[in-house]
């Protein structure tokens, strides 16, 4: 046998020996939901503030050009906040918790807001 080799022949080739083990999901289709809930609400907010656009020009006293950029700005800040500290929050203080804590938050703040 020439060296190098052990006399097993494969018939695919052999996984490293230091390969990560892969992950699988026991519900994949609840991970599923969870994306596709995170993928509606994303549009959601996007669409909330596209329809409070003329509200903006108003309030700003700015061009419609300049208010569709402060829209982009706001939804890009929103999704590098939202992932730094909802990382971090998660990790301090659980996923449970967090969940709980953020919807309080978002209804606090929309109840404000309706208060107006």
């Amino acid at each position: 046998m020439p060296a190098g080799e052990s006399g097993t022949t494969y018939s695919h080739n052999p996984p490293p020996i230091n390969a990560p083990e892969t992950r699988h999901f026991d519900h994949p289709h609840k991970v599923m939901l969870g994306l596709y809930i995170g993928a509606f609400l994303g549009m959601l907010s996007e669409t909330s503030m596209n329809i409070a656009l003329p509200d903006l020009m108003d309030e700003f006293s700015v061009s419609s050009g300049t208010a569709q950029w402060m829209v982009v700005g706001c939804i890009l800040a929103i999704g590098v906040v939202m992932t730094a500290i909802g990382g971090a929050l998660f990790f301090t203080i659980g996923v449970n918790s967090g969940v709980v804590l953020v919807f309080s938050f978002m209804f606090k703040g929309g109840k404000r807001y309706m208060n107006r």
